[in-house]
């Protein structure tokens, strides 16, 4: 486990770098990244893909808020490097896959986990973000 949370650190820094991240921004992203796919590890010990992949990227999103009022940078640099540790990118190519070759079973399976992983990772994005906008205007009722 911990070679595979090391590797989606040194994954997720170099991706950053491709997608030009601010040079400030790449430790945290790759930081981002371990936590998250440390989540993801465990939570798939106890749960299925999916929902390893909201919570997973629910960790993203939570780390991208904290780092981008920390480092006064926008919470996209921050959320999308380490996103892709979870795009359901093999799924889609196999459902396309499948659908060409004609298997319309294999590609029903496919379409659908590809959009329940899509879906887990949209979700937890906004779901992060409501819940720092609801704090915020809280924050703006109280002062």
């Amino acid at each position: 486990m911990i070679y595979q949370v090391l590797v989606a650190f040194i994954t997720v820094f170099f991706i950053a770098i491709v997608l030009k991240a601010p040079k400030k921004a790449l430790f945290y992203n790759a930081l981002s990244g371990l936590l998250s796919y440390f989540v993801y590890l465990i939570t798939l010990e106890h749960a299925n893909k999916i929902l390893a992949v909201l919570f997973a990227a629910s960790v993203v999103a939570l780390c991208a808020h904290i780092f981008s009022r920390i480092l006064k940078i926008p919470t996209t640099v921050f959320l999308l490097p380490p996103l892709y540790l979870y795009v359901p990118g093999s799924l889609i190519y196999r459902a396309v896959y499948s659908l060409i070759i004609n298997n319309v079973a294999d590609f029903n399976h496919y379409l659908y986990q590809t959009l329940l992983t899509a879906g887990a990772i949209a979700l937890a994005v906004f779901g992060m973000d409501s819940i720092f906008i609801i704090i915020s205007n809280l924050k703006k009722k109280t002062s």
